[in-house]
């Protein structure tokens, strides 16, 4: 792995294996994730552990019987059930009971946005905890939500994909969010249908399920890279966004054949663009050996 590859996949993917697809039980993602750790591949490219909110005291026990010498670092999903407010609630008296806790370190709680449950509010009772507001992707209500994050210094959350075709952004719209959050200098995370390497026809959930032309994880972050480096415009950032050959990585450098980037340039870039949310990291190490970045 060259040098400007493994600084743009550095941390890239925060484990989501509870969620769907992999849908596993605690103990199996646990189980899975901390497998990573021993893996140098898996290792470099994985970072916190996703779990719901509302489940951070059953992973905590089940970690402690895992692992009970390290501290889990953890990215919390806020609840959806009873109205945002309510929900944050219980999240935040969740996430308190958990406040120097040696199991489990809760480094980030993400949620929808809703406009009743401001920002603000959210920073001011969780001041350690990074916050990610999951936003619609395209449109005013896309831009209304992104300058109230950086108002408030919370960062946005986007879903890239799903179980459904319909669930996965166009290319324009997908670029129009990152320009935008490049503009803003929003640091943003994303979930979903981010498995492969590089943009193709995939299926959703598993042999026999619909299938779905899916972004690529390194067509994201390099269309991230070269609009927050090379000024590249919306337009330019959905060519790399629709693009399907292969990206150059040669020396230290990595790009799109036109212009090639620093293994700087991509650390900074990761500042802005801090994860993706996904339930199997198998897919990106087989994308990455087949494509032989590794």
């Amino acid at each position: 792995m060259n040098a400007a590859l493994r600084s743009l996949s550095e941390g890239l993917f925060d484990y989501a294996g509870l969620f769907p697809p992999a849908r596993l039980s605690v103990v199996e993602a646990l189980g899975r994730y901390r497998a990573m750790e021993d893996d140098l591949v898996a290792a470099h490219l994985v970072d916190r552990f996703v779990c719901p909110t509302l489940q951070i005291a059953e992973v905590a026990e089940a970690w402690e019987r895992l692992d009970p010498e390290e501290t889990l670092r953890l990215a919390a999903i806020g609840t959806v059930d009873e109205g945002p407010k309510l929900d944050f609630k219980r999240d935040a008296e969740a996430i308190a009971q958990f406040a120097g806790d040696d199991r489990v370190a809760i480094e980030a709680y993400e949620r929808p946005y809703a406009p009743s449950l401001t920002p603000q509010s959210v920073g001011r009772q969780l001041p350690e905890i990074e916050v990610f507001f999951e936003i619609p992707i395209g449109g005013d209500a896309m831009r209304e939500a992104m300058d109230a994050l950086v108002d408030a210094g919370a960062g946005a959350k986007v879903r890239t994909g799903g179980l459904r075709a319909a669930a996965f952004p166009t290319a324009l719209d997908l670029a129009d969010f990152l320009a935008e959050a490049v503009d803003l200098a929003l640091e943003f995370k994303m979930t979903a249908g981010l498995h492969h390497l590089a943009r193709g026809v995939y299926s959703t959930d598993g042999p026999g399920s619909e299938t779905a032309t899916m972004h690529g994880f390194l067509n994201v972050v390099m269309a991230t890279a070269l609009l927050d480096h090379a000024d590249y415009t919306r337009e330019e950032a959905c060519r790399v966004l629709e693009r399907v050959a292969p990206f150059e990585f040669v020396g230290d450098m990595g790009g799109n054949g036109d212009i090639a980037l620093t293994a700087e340039q991509f650390e900074a870039t990761r500042e802005l663009f801090r994860s993706i949310g996904s339930c199997s990291i198998d897919e990106p190490i087989a994308d990455l050996r087949a494509a032989g970045l590794l």
